[in-house]
């Protein structure tokens, strides 16, 4: 039962920042806006050990940019991720992903929404890992509740909403 609900919240989560990003994606928005929206949703999803949902999240963020200008090797990434047999493996894609977005989000800005620099120094055996989030909470997509805040934010990005 317990397992139900956190899929079930787990699922409005992700289905709110897809429709969320819908709704402020427009002709003017940029790359990074018209991604960052299911980029959360991955983030949130393995922040919250959800391996179902975030293959759900990047068939979703793959499948936009496929046919788009902006980037192709972020739909190679998020495909790396639907490839991922497991958790672990989903997060280490995830970290391929989060190095191509980051730069995006810091040379395109975004104007849809806030995101935040989370930098963690313990992730993939103390090389340490960034990924971007909406929330200034930490919530380590690298770690999940193993260790959901080890994180610090280092930047900030867009407009608060």
């Amino acid at each position: 039962m317990k397992t139900r609900l956190i899929t079930f919240f787990t699922t409005l989560l992700m289905a709110g920042s897809i429709l969320s990003a819908a709704h402020h994606a427009n002709s003017e928005a940029s790359c990074a806006d018209a991604i960052i929206g299911h980029y959360f949703a991955t983030q949130e999803t393995l922040a919250a050990d959800n391996f179902e949902a975030a293959i759900a999240t990047a068939k979703v963020l793959s499948a936009t940019q496929e046919d788009s200008d902006c980037s192709k090797d972020i739909s190679k990434a998020a495909q790396a991720i639907l490839k991922s047999s497991d958790i672990k493996e989903a997060r280490k894609a995830f970290k391929a992903l989060s190095d191509l977005v980051i730069p995006l989000v810091e040379s395109d800005g975004i104007k849809s929404t806030q995101a935040h620099l989370v930098y963690c120094p313990m992730a993939f055996e103390f090389t340490g890992a960034s990924w971007l989030q909406k929330d200034k909470a930490v919530a380590n997509p690298y770690f999940g509740s193993e260790m959901f805040a080890c994180g610090a934010v280092k930047d900030s990005f867009g407009e608060s909403k």
